[in-house]
């Protein structure tokens, strides 16, 4: 499980969580 990072400023926590979610279940398609 690669640890991803994601550095944003104009995101609020919950699109955070939301985008960092959909980048989870991305990267484990791979």
């Amino acid at each position: 499980m690669p640890y991803i990072t994601v550095e944003s400023g104009v995101l609020s926590d919950e699109q955070k969580e939301l985008l960092i979610k959909r980048l989870t279940e991305v990267s484990s398609e791979i």
